[in-house]
């Protein structure tokens, strides 16, 4: 009987999970400027 349990938690874990990545969402990578130098006032 536990392992039933433990087999229906595992299954709703593994539900959940699925759900919980399909709610992300990719980024776009991208990279810094690189600083420039200020011109004297």
């Amino acid at each position: 009987m536990a392992v039933e349990e433990l087999e229906a938690d595992a299954t709703e874990d593994e539900l959940a999970a699925e759900q919980a990545g399909a709610k992300t969402t990719t980024v776009r990578g991208f990279t810094r400027k690189r600083a420039e130098r200020q011109t004297l006032p």
